[in-house]
C-alpha cells in the first residue's frame, strides 16, 4: 500500500499493519487531511527495507499547511466539486469506449460477410 501510494478514509475504526499508517485528524478537517496527504508521495517515509514499512520519526517530523477550519472547508468543497466533474468525465469516456467497442465488433462480420448488421 505505501510503495503505491493509496490512500483512503475510513470513518469506523479499523487496525492497520506496519505497511500502513493511520492519522486521527485532531483540530484539522479530516477531508481536508486527505487531500494533503494525497499530494505527498509516501514512499520519501519508506524504511528501506526489502518489507516496507513507514518511518514514524520521519513522517512526525513532516509537516503540512494547515489554513483556518472555513478555508479547509471551501478548498475541500472546490476539490470534490472538481472532483465529480472528473468523474462524469470519464464515464462518458467509458461509455464512449463501450460504444465504439459494440461498433467495432459490428463492423468485423461486416466487412468479411458485407452485410450490414444494426448495433
Amino acid at each position: 500500500a505505501m510503495r503505491k501510494n493509496n490512500r483512503a478514509i475510513t470513518r469506523v475504526p479499523c487496525c492497520v499493519d506496519n505497511n500502513c499508517q493511520g492519522l486521527v485528524p485532531m483540530g484539522i478537517n479530516p477531508d481536508f487531511a486527505y487531500c494533503s496527504l494525497c499530494c505527498v508521495d509516501m514512499r520519501q517515509f519508506d524504511n528501506g527495507g526489502t518489507i516496507p514499512y513507514i518511518n514514524n520519526q520521519q513522517l512526525k517530523a513532516y509537516q503540512i499547511s494547515l489554513p483556518p477550519r472555513a478555508e479547509q472547508h471551501r478548498i475541500v468543497a472546490y476539490l470534490d466539486a472538481r472532483r465529480a466533474g472528473l468523474d462524469a468525465l470519464k464515464a462518458n469516456l467509458r461509455r464512449q469506449i463501450e460504444v465504439l467497442g459494440q461498433y467495432r465488433k459490428s463492423l468485423i462480420p461486416e466487412c468479411v460477410t458485407g452485410e450490414r448488421r444494426v448495433v
